[in-house]
């Protein structure tokens, strides 16, 4: 047995089992729920480099940590990638290999793969010298090669009904520059996702553009200058990006308004609070009233809710609407609003 073999075995050794699915559904239309393995595989990005915790802070650990909370099982991450890894090593140094025998391996035990996700290309053009012709052939490279990836991973898992959601992560530019000017980084990684998608696409696969989770964001997100990989931030924007991109979790968490209560305000300065949950976790909870956005509604430990205090004192005497918003790590948002009742005359609110 090949090292990467044993590794793909002990990986698929903590899965959980659940029963084999009935045959047919088109990649591109599926809605099935999610496995309970997560395949990654690619080069640094799927291996976590960035991170100061690759195997828990990388973007694929995390997706398998919301794989766990929205199924409400013990999801497993089978992790193949290789740092530096090309289009074309990927085909012939093995990983290609090995993600084939982790996909027939978790048929044969009856595992639920899915999904399989995937970052490639960027080493590529990182590899190319800087002439116009050399990554032209770079770009054209990848194209031909990804063509071969996608074809065999996309074999490998049929003829399952419910076959692995692909996810393809196109490269983001650390750079900042301008995408349309010719030559410049921002413009050869408007390219090169172009490559991607075209055949992320031909196989009815999932692309997820990276750029414009990083675009505006790269001193955050990216350990630039010194390195071009994500940052802790970074992967946690990654993974929520993948996690929107796989359709997983369609539902909006929910939300429910602990204080104040409907009517009449016993005091010009209540307590708002509200118990926010959702699955796989929530991204951001604001507040406003009467339209009017108030801002975050931080989470409060003590109270076990997200809380703050509302200064009524400059509201004029009647009816008011809370509103509270939540979004979960898909986008999906959730809300609930309360009409309340100021009573007495606005009164301005004491210097602070």
């Amino acid at each position: 047995m090949t090292r990467l073999r044993a590794a793909v075995m002990r990986s698929l050794a903590v899965g959980l089992l659940v029963a084999l699915l009935p045959v047919g559904a088109s990649r591109e239309s599926q809605t099935s729920p999610p496995g309970n393995v997560h395949l990654a595989l690619g080069d640094s990005l799927a291996a976590g480099i960035g991170a100061s915790d690759p195997g828990a802070r990388g973007y694929a650990a995390l997706v398998t940590g919301y794989l766990s909370a929205q199924t409400e099982q013990n999801a497993a991450l089978i992790n193949l990638a290789v740092p530096g890894e090309t289009t074309a090593s990927f085909l012939a140094g093995g990983q290609l290999d090995g993600a084939e025998a982790a996909i027939a391996d978790a048929r044969a035990a009856g595992r639920r793969l899915d999904p399989i996700t995937l970052s490639l290309g960027a080493n590529d053009l990182l590899a190319a010298p800087a002439t116009h012709d050399d990554r032209e052939r770079a770009l054209a490279g990848v194209a031909e090669n990804l063509r071969r990836v996608l074809a065999a991973l996309v074999a490998a898992t049929e003829p399952d009904d419910r076959a692995p959601r692909i996810l393809v992560l196109a490269p983001y530019d650390p750079t900042g520059t301008d995408p349309a000017l010719p030559n410049t980084d921002a413009w050869w990684t408007a390219r090169l996702e172009a490559a991607i998608a075209a055949e992320t696409a031909a196989v009815g696969a999932t692309l997820v553009p990276l750029d414009p989770v990083v675009r505006g964001r790269e001193a955050d997100l990216t350990h630039r200058p010194a390195d071009i990989h994500p940052t802790n931030a970074g992967h946690a924007a990654i993974a929520a990006a993948v996690w929107t991109a796989s359709g997983f979790d369609p539902d909006p968490p929910s939300v429910r308004f602990d204080r104040p209560d409907p009517g009449a305000l016993s005091r010009r300065t209540p307590t708002i609070a509200a118990i926010v949950a959702d699955p796989a976790g929530i991204a951001a909870v604001t507040w406003s009233v009467d339209g009017d956005l108030q801002g975050p509604l931080p989470f409060v430990p003590a109270l076990g809710a997200h809380a703050t205090v509302w200064d009524t004192r400059s509201l004029p005497h009647g009816l008011h609407t809370l509103e509270i918003r939540a979004t979960d790590l898909a986008g999906n948002v959730g809300s609930a609003s309360l009409p309340v009742e100021v009573l007495g005359p606005a009164t301005p609110a004491p210097p602070d």
